[in-house]
C-alpha cells in the first residue's frame, strides 16, 4: 500500500514536462489517471514539502525548488556536466548554430543542456524536454551504439512518430543506423519538427550509467549536404576532445 501511495506522488511529479508553466488539478489528472481527488490532496501535500508551488491567482502547480534542488545534486556529482556544458558553448560559437547534449533513457533522448547560436533563425530545445530517440540526430547516435538485436528489443517493430518524416519502421530505422555507424555522427531532417535539422554524435561519457550524446540543430533549408558533413566533421573533433578528457579525468 505504501508502494502503490509513493507511485501517485511520483506520477504526478513526472506529469510536468518540459514548456509547462502551470497545471490545473483537473489537467494533472487527465495525465496521470488518478482522480481529481486524489489529485487535489497529493498537490496540496508536495506543495507543503516544497516540491510543488501554488499560483495564488490561478491555484495551479508548478514544480517547486526542491525538485531543482534535487536536480542540482545530481548534476553536481558528475564532474563531465560542466565538461559538455563548456563543449556547447565552443560549438555554438564556432557554428553559429543551437547545440545541445542529453541522454538515453530507454526510447527516449532526455535533454538536459542547450546552448542557442548567433543566427536570426534558431532550433529551440527545452532542457528536460523528452523526445523519443529514433526522431533525433542525438538519439540515433546512440542507438547506433546498440546491435541489430538489442535495437529490436528495445524498439519494438513499430516506431512513434511526430511528422510524416519520422521513420516509423524498424527496418528503415536499421539501414539508417547502418549508415550512420560508418560515417560517425547521425542526421535528422524534419523527423522530429518540421523545417528543422540536427547533427548528432555519441560521446564517451556517461552522466551516472547513462550514455550522452551531443548536436547541433538547424532549420532545413540550411542543412545543405556540404554543411551536414561539415557539422558532422566538426562534431567528432569536439566528441575526440572530450573522450580524452574523459581520460585523463578517470585517471587522475
Amino acid at each position: 500500500m505504501a508502494y502503490e501511495s509513493l507511485r501517485k506522488v511520483l506520477r504526478l511529479l513526472e506529469a510536468f514536462r518540459a514548456g509547462d508553466r502551470l497545471l490545473g488539478v483537473n489537467e494533472l489528472a487527465a495525465r496521470t489517471g488518478l482522480d481529481a481527488s486524489a489529485v487535489s490532496r497529493i498537490a496540496r501535500l508536495l506543495e507543503t514539502d516544497g516540491y510543488l508551488e501554488r499560483d495564488a491567482a490561478t491555484k495551479r502547480y508548478r514544480l517547486g525548488l526542491k525538485v531543482y534542488q534535487l536536480g542540482v545534486l545530481y548534476l553536481s556529482d558528475h564532474s563531465a556536466f560542466g565538461r559538455l556544458n563548456t563543449a556547447l558553448d565552443e560549438i555554438a560559437l564556432r557554428t553559429g548554430h543551437t547545440a545541445y547534449f542529453g541522454v538515453l533513457e530507454g526510447r527516449q533522448m532526455v535533454f538536459l543542456a542547450t546552448r542557442q547560436g548567433s543566427g536570426p533563425l534558431q532550433v529551440v530545445v527545452t532542457p528536460g524536454e523528452r523526445i523519443w530517440a529514433h526522431a533525433t540526430a542525438a538519439g540515433k547516435a546512440l542507438l547506433a551504439r546498440l546491435s541489430d538485436a538489442e535495437l529490436r528489443r528495445v524498439l519494438g517493430a513499430r516506431l512513434p512518430g511526430y511528422t510524416r518524416d519520422t521513420v516509423r519502421r524498424l527496418p528503415a530505422l536499421l539501414r539508417e543506423l547502418a549508415t550512420t555507424r560508418r560515417r560517425g555522427y547521425a542526421v535528422m531532417r524534419g523527423e522530429w519538427a518540421p523545417g528543422v535539422a540536427a547533427v548528432g554524435a555519441a560521446v564517451d561519457v556517461k552522466l551516472g550509467a547513462r550514455p550522452v550524446a551531443i548536436s547541433v540543430g538547424l532549420p532545413t533549408f540550411e542543412a545543405t549536404p556540404e554543411v551536414v558533413e561539415s557539422l558532422g566533421q566538426s562534431l567528432l573533433k569536439t566528441v575526440e576532445a572530450l573522450a580524452t578528457w574523459a581520460k585523463g579525468s578517470s585517471s587522475a
